[in-house]
């Protein structure tokens, strides 16, 4: 019979071998995220800064 100890164990050691994979899925969506974010901030600063250089 197995104790509490060992199933934990166990169960760590599961999740630590797919922690990995998931912890890559996780930096890529932060990493494709933050490339959206610039993306939207520079299409919204863009047209600023055309109207700014046209009027000079």
């Amino acid at each position: 019979m197995r104790s509490d100890s060992d199933t934990d164990d166990m169960l760590r050691q599961r999740m630590s071998s797919s922690g990995g994979k998931v912890r890559v899925q996780a930096r890529a969506a932060h990493l494709f995220a933050t490339c959206a974010m610039g993306s939207w901030f520079l299409l919204g600063i863009i047209p600023i800064v055309v109207i700014l250089y046209s009027m000079t």
